[in-house]
């Protein structure tokens, strides 16, 4: 933008257009908000507002998730020829990060573990890992004496009675199937709860915390060396559009809620209440971020001062 041409009537605006007058706009606009309380700069009920309005308006825009959908395949072009791991393709202290944090000694309780895993699906899953292994056991050991060792051994009497073994279980190899397969079948869903409540112990038992910690750490190095690119077809597979889609829906299904912006405000106000009445350089201060934050706001809004035309602005409120 081209920088206005001040009036004669407005010799404040030529000011404003130098370094000097810019500077001392933008410092005190930045002493002012950092003198301000918290919750004088952020109402719990006008932020409400206006993200539920927000929301709601993303939620209709097709425009919108067309924009993320853009967004995502962008990043999913940029790495699906990226043949290095993930831990190279970022700083390396955040790799280091997540194995030490892995590696923290952490037991969760057992009740909320059992409560996550005893369900009927993960019960399910763990049935029929039962009946496989079982099943398979049971075929094995009712195999014709001939394919195993002792039967080799034996030589033309192991075949001798490898053959007869194999007329034996041709004759009842049907039924003796069943049997081992309703057995197992009765065994695994006996041991269901057994073996569920023994996978809750060693997950949540203290004596297990080491080798469940470098279980964590194993897994979170295998994550980190998987190549980037085999992390942008799983995302493909994902489909990104249908989840962009499913978090449109959820969206506008909550911005629809009656209770929406009640819950907002509510949400808001519990989150500002600490720092209501403190005021925002002190809260800065105590971050330990106050001053590449003030420094931030003043050049950013020093440029902006030089830009704007006050000249026009000028112009305009005396005509009011």
């Amino acid at each position: 933008m081209s920088k206005s041409k001040p009036s004669p009537k407005h010799p404040l605006a030529a000011k404003l257009h130098t370094a000097e007058g810019a500077a001392l706009l933008a410092q005190r606009w930045t002493e002012d908000l950092l003198s301000r309380p918290v919750g004088e700069l952020v109402d719990a009920k006008e932020a409400a507002r206006a993200i539920h309005e927000s929301l709601a308006a993303v939620a209709e825009s097709e425009s919108a998730q067309k924009h993320l959908l853009t967004r995502v395949e962008l990043l999913a072009a940029r790495f699906e020829k990226e043949k290095r791991p993930l831990k190279e393709l970022v700083a390396p202290a955040f790799p280091a990060a997540a194995l030490r944090l892995a590696r923290r000694p952490h037991q969760p309780h057992r009740q909320l573990v059992l409560r996550m895993l005893d369900r009927e699906p993960v019960r399910q899953l763990i049935r029929m890992l039962l009946l496989e292994a079982l099943v398979d056991f049971g075929r094995r050991i009712s195999a014709p004496i001939s394919s195993s060792r002792v039967g080799k051994g034996l030589g033309a009497l192991g075949s001798l009675a490898g053959a007869v073994g194999a007329g034996v279980l041709g004759a009842v190899g049907g039924e003796l199937e069943k049997q081992v397969e309703k057995r197992a079948a009765e065994f695994a869903d006996s041991a269901l709860s057994k073996v569920l409540g023994r996978m809750v112990d060693l997950v949540t038992d203290p004596k297990h915390a080491a080798e469940q910690a470098e279980l964590r750490a194993t897994i979170a190095e295998g994550l980190l060396e998987v190549p980037a690119q085999e992390l942008v077809v799983e995302l493909r597979k994902a489909n990104p559009e249908t989840l962009l889609a499913e978090l449109r829906r959820a969206t506008r299904e909550f911005a629809e809620w009656p209770q929406a912006r009640a819950e907002l405000e509510r949400e808001l106000s519990l989150a500002l209440a600490p720092n209501d009445k403190v005021k925002l350089g002190a809260l800065l201060d105590e971050l330990g971020i106050r001053a590449p934050i003030e420094r931030a706001l003043n050049d950013v809004l020093a440029q902006r001062v030089r830009a704007f035309e006050w000249a026009a602005l000028f112009a305009e409120l005396e005509a009011l």
